[in-house]
């Protein structure tokens, strides 16, 4: 059957993509939804988005819609050199707008991607990002979460002691 599910009165079970993986984390935006995963096979970190993407919502780098499980290649099974050795990268915490998600990393950094055009990454720019981009003014800072509202974002971190005088 080929036909596209367009919709469905009782819960359906959604693995092709995700058969050999651990959900750790599923988050759902305005139409898309997102998923962090650990493979069993190699102990990776995944992400996955599928749905509507008329924004650049699903991270994988085009608009296009997606109805199979689709692996973001810019959030699944990286590294990055920091402090002179290579430290493994995966999602701590996700959070999804109606059409952009922002995510912070197990090393402290944040990344976004999708809808700009309100401000949502809170780059001053109105354009939006088809494959996750990092923030670089939170990687100095002690970031205790992040959150996403419809048209909005935000990150918590943690308050800086006063300067003495």
């Amino acid at each position: 059957m080929n036909t596209p599910l367009i919709c469905s009165f009782k819960p359906i079970k959604i693995s092709k993509g995700l058969d050999d993986n651990e959900i750790i984390d599923i988050k759902a935006g305005g139409e898309f939804s997102v998923v962090v995963s650990r493979s069993r096979l190699s102990d990776s970190f995944e992400v996955h988005t599928f749905g509507c993407n008329l924004k650049g919502q699903l991270g994988i780098g085009e608009i296009r819609h997606v109805r199979n499980v689709t692996k973001v290649e810019a959030l699944s099974n990286f590294t990055l050199k920091r402090n002179g050795k290579q430290e493994k990268v995966q999602v701590k915490q996700l959070a999804c707008g109606n059409t952009h998600c922002i995510a912070l990393l197990n090393i402290g950094y944040i990344m976004e991607w999708g809808d700009n055009e309100h401000g949502q990454m809170g780059n001053k720019k109105r354009s939006p990002a088809y494959s996750p981009i990092i923030v670089r003014e939170f990687s100095e800072k002690d970031i205790l979460g992040v959150f996403a509202g419809h048209n909005a974002s935000g990150v918590i971190l943690r308050e800086e002691p006063p300067k003495k005088a």
